[in-house]
């Protein structure tokens, strides 16, 4: 039996919401969501995607990350790099087992 490693790449579309679009999603790896207009990360968007460990989300106009957005997610890399706005970053985002790299 082979176990795919699913990539996720909806780069340079006009997205805006993310709710819940890669929800369940239990082989889900690298989800790449640059050049959109996503304003926030809500902690629902990852729910049963526990594999995530790579998130691009670089020039969006993110203005916060909810609580408990990377629970139980393996995040390694996060870029958040360029034109986001970033005015909300919970205290509690990142609660994580792993080690991760935040690109700023």
């Amino acid at each position: 039996m082979f176990i795919f490693l699913i990539p996720r790449y909806a780069r340079n579309n006009t997205l805006t919401e993310v709710s819940t679009c890669f929800n369940d999603l239990p082989r889900l790896r690298t989800v790449n969501l640059d050049h959109n207009s996503i304003s926030i990360l809500k902690n629902t968007t990852f729910k049963g995607s526990n594999l995530v460990d790579h998130l691009h989300i670089s020039e969006n106009h993110i203005l916060g990350i909810e609580p408990f957005t990377f629970v139980n997610v393996q995040l390694n890399v996060l870029r958040i790099q360029s034109d986001n706005e970033m005015q909300v970053l919970c205290e509690n985002a990142f609660v994580l087992d792993t080690n991760y790299t935040v690109e700023v």
